[in-house]
């Protein structure tokens, strides 16, 4: 008898953290799904940051601070939209570190700026460095040379 309830409560011990990892899989699945297109040849691409305050300062506020880190995200931010190959994109977003919380910890994200590129199949590139952004949209073709 002893062993029918041993082998019963290992049962439900195993099959406990087997679940923990499956809730896992399954919130990484509603975060992507939530982020990638639906449809093929198309590419979502998001950008989370860590502002003070959620919010992006202003200039004057900006050039006070003694942060390397933030004044690269600041720098990044700044440049993002004349740098990057938007028109590659169905959809740009800029997300907020305090505004994201699930994303980021789904997404493993620790290091901000952080570039994320889906497609319909999932995540194709998640960096920090915006030349590679840049290098990975290189050879996709514009919305509008893809839809001809």
């Amino acid at each position: 008898m002893k062993t029918l309830y041993f082998l019963a409560f290992s049962l439900f011990v195993l099959s406990g953290c087997s679940f923990g990892g499956n809730l896992d899989r399954m919130n990484e699945l509603k975060v992507v799904g939530q982020l990638k297109p639906s449809e093929e040849n198309q590419y979502h691409m998001y950008a989370y940051f860590d502002f003070p305050d959620g919010r992006i300062p202003v200039e004057s506020e900006r050039e006070k601070t003694e942060d390397e880190n933030l004044q690269y995200q600041y720098e990044v931010y700044d440049t993002m939209n004349v740098e990057l190959q938007l028109e590659k994109l169905h959809t740009f977003g800029v997300k907020k570190k305090e505004h994201a919380q699930e994303e980021i910890e789904v997404l493993n994200i620790d290091t901000f700026p952080t570039f994320i590129l889906l497609d319909n199949t999932g995540v194709l590139l998640q960096t920090s460095d915006m030349d590679e952004v840049d290098d990975y949209l290189r050879p996709i073709p514009s919305i509008e040379d893809r839809d001809t």
